[in-house]
């Protein structure tokens, strides 16, 4: 699974309160083999005193917690005990507890809200295990999916002018160019208790690209110029270089982190072969008797039963998937 990221101070700020961090696991049992892979962004809050320690100490806690579950993990693997279901709880459970632990230590240190003069910081982490990714989310940095079709936001800003979007007072170009864009409703280490947002089984394909980042990068570049800076460049060191200059050559106002790595290492999907019949199996089905009427009136009755329907987006009217939990193109959550 190739990887990379980077962070950059920007070129208005004085220091960088940003932190990343990659980390990767792999287990081996036998003929079997999982991949666990981490990817964190922490924007440390603007303006704070010590923001980058805030963002640094999410970023070490989670990464800990991390490594010791992967451990474990690998120890279920190899005696093959109380996996499936057992690793989507363990793992989201993880997610969601180090960022309790790490709103309890920042806010713990500063003893007060962001209001107060505290220090904050925001967290993006995603786990990936094999094909599977969960997500854990405080604040505005975000995690994407992307692919040679489109790009997908799977997570929700915790902002002011994400919820006027969602409440349809702002259109998705008024929200783009709004001043206070940058204003959270919802940081690590800002009170004493924080509400984690959590996404379970995503399920990713070959060659799909996992990116997360602050909002150093997309407050300044639309996700349809992020989509195609991906795609452009093979690399993905050069990807991530050349998406940190874009934000730059468009002012570079915050500081600009980018985490992104690529499903290269997945199969193919497999393609359903056609069924070929042979002439007699034709003639037979040809030659089959019609059903009763009762059986017949059955069959009607059953299929003019009511299908389900595409769920169609509140926010900008797109019809997506049954099962689907934010609209695929504008990010809008379809439980609302």
């Amino acid at each position: 699974m190739e990887n990379a990221c980077l962070t950059d101070i920007g070129l208005k700020k004085e220091n960088n309160e940003d932190s990343v961090a990659i980390n990767r696991v792999n287990i081996s049992s036998n003929e079997d083999i999982t991949d666990f892979t981490l990817l964190v962004v922490a924007d440390g809050v603007g303006g704070l005193e010590s923001g980058e320690v805030a963002s640094y100490q999410a970023i070490k806690i989670i990464s800990d917690n991390f490594a010791t579950t992967a451990s474990d993990l690998a120890y279920n693997f190899k005696h093959k005990l109380m996996m499936g279901n057992y690793i989507d709880w363990r793992v989201s459970n993880m997610l969601t507890s180090s960022i309790k632990e790490a709103n309890y230590a920042i806010y713990g240190k500063t003893l007060g809200s962001v209001f107060g003069g505290g220090s904050a910081t925001t967290v993006c982490a995603v786990v990936i295990q094999n094909n599977k990714a969960y997500i854990a989310n405080v604040g505005d940095s975000r995690a994407y999916i992307i692919n040679k079709d489109r790009i997908v936001r799977k997570t929700v800003d915790h902002s002011i002018v994400e919820e006027l979007l969602r409440q349809g007072e702002l259109t998705e170009e008024e929200a783009f160019k709004h001043p206070h864009r940058n204003v959270i409703t919802r940081a690590v280490g800002s009170e004493e208790e924080v509400e984690v947002d959590i996404y379970k089984d995503i399920l990713l394909k070959k060659d799909d690209y996992i990116l997360v980042c602050s909002d150093g990068l997309t407050d300044l570049v639309r996700e349809k110029e992020i989509h195609e800076l991906v795609l452009q460049n093979k690399n993905l060191d050069e990807v991530c270089r050349k998406l940190v200059d874009k934000a730059n050559e468009y002012g570079g106002k915050d500081n600009i982190s980018v985490v992104i790595v690529k499903m290269d290492h997945l199969p193919e999907e497999k393609k359903a072969e056609p069924i070929k019949i042979e002439k007699e199996e034709e003639e037979e089905a040809a030659t089959i008797e019609p059903k009763d009427k009762e059986e017949t009136e059955i069959a009607e009755e059953y299929s003019n039963e009511p299908r389900d329907e595409p769920v169609k987006c509140k926010n900008c009217g797109h019809e997506n998937l049954i099962g689907e939990t934010f609209c695929e193109k504008c990010g809008y959550d379809l439980s609302i």
